[in-house]
């Protein structure tokens, strides 16, 4: 009846309270083994968003050549630490990943430090904390929103094709692909005599706390709502802002009363026959004009 990633709507309590999710996994963050996966990884959700976002547009937002970017993530140049920092900020990594960057850069294009032991002991440390103990399968699970968007499609329609799905949700048939073989490899898939269909009709991944792929999982619905908001008609589609003034205080109590509203809407129609159409829920409330801080973990 639903896939739903849990964060600061979800909560742990709350989602496992509900009768129609599942809950499914947890991933505080991940750290990559090479730099260049910082890299690789924010230019795929920037072009989520934009698909016309170019490589050249991506290096200008760096403070990059084109040849220059091109070059690294070829493995064939890197950049001095202080260049590192700079890029890692304009990625918007979080200060853990500025340092983590920083130091994959250093170990793999700056070969003869004498630094190198100790930069290697520190990049070895943060992978081996329960944090990055998780495949990066889980951590692409969290972070594509097409893999649960494939669940539900396979869920109404276990005989559509990873081609035709690819077509239907807007990607490359590569990417749906092997988003398919990662389902199947997490045990959330199962083929049948009539197709692809989901282990279970509920799934939720997610925690209460912001990870890194929960961000990006986010930011890319975001995305797909700024296409939704252009490219379908108003039967198809209802946006609504709103803006109010509360005591803070009293936040966590609205966010429950609407979360349980939100259940309480969707189990009635979810669990209904013939259903032809899945749909993208997102919410969002924060506060208007609120001084920048540091971001959680």
């Amino acid at each position: 009846m639903g896939r739903t990633l849990c964060s600061e709507l979800f909560g742990n309590s709350a989602c496992v309270e509900s009768p129609w999710i599942l809950k499914r996994a947890m991933i505080p963050s991940y750290f990559p083994a090479k730099a260049a996966f910082y890299l690789e990884h924010e230019y795929e959700m920037r072009r989520e968003r934009r698909p016309y976002y170019s490589y050249r547009a991506f290096a200008r937002d760096l403070g990059l050549s084109p040849s220059t970017l091109n070059e690294f993530l070829k493995g064939k140049t890197g950049f001095s630490r202080g260049r590192a920092e700079k890029v890692a900020r304009r990625l918007g990594l979080q200060p853990e990943h500025v340092e983590h960057f920083c130091d994959l850069v250093d170990l793999e294009y700056h070969g003869r430090s004498a630094s190198r032991p100790y930069l290697r002991a520190r990049v070895a440390s943060r992978a081996a904390t329960p944090h990055s103990k998780l495949a990066l399968d889980h951590f692409a699970l969290m972070s594509d929103w097409y893999h649960l968007a494939a669940l539900e499609f396979f869920e109404l329609e276990p005989g559509r094709s990873p081609g035709e799905l690819a077509r239907r949700l807007r990607i490359p048939a590569a990417r749906l692909k092997k988003a398919v073989d990662r389902l199947l490899k997490l045990g959330l898939l199962r083929e049948t005599g009539a197709g692809l269909r989901p282990q279970d009709s509920q799934t939720l991944v997610g925690m209460e706390t912001p990870s890194l792929a929960i961000r990006h999982f986010h930011r890319q619905i975001l995305g797909l709502a700024e296409r939704a908001l252009f490219d379908q008609d108003l039967e198809q589609r209802d946006f609504s802002s709103t803006f109010f003034s509360l005591r803070r205080e009293d936040l966590p109590q609205v966010r429950k009363e609407i979360k349980d509203a939100v259940f309480k809407v969707l189990t009635r129609y979810a669990s209904r026959d013939r259903k032809d159409a899945v749909y993208t829920m997102a919410y969002q409330i924060f506060e208007t004009g609120a001084a920048r801080k540091t971001r959680r973990k």
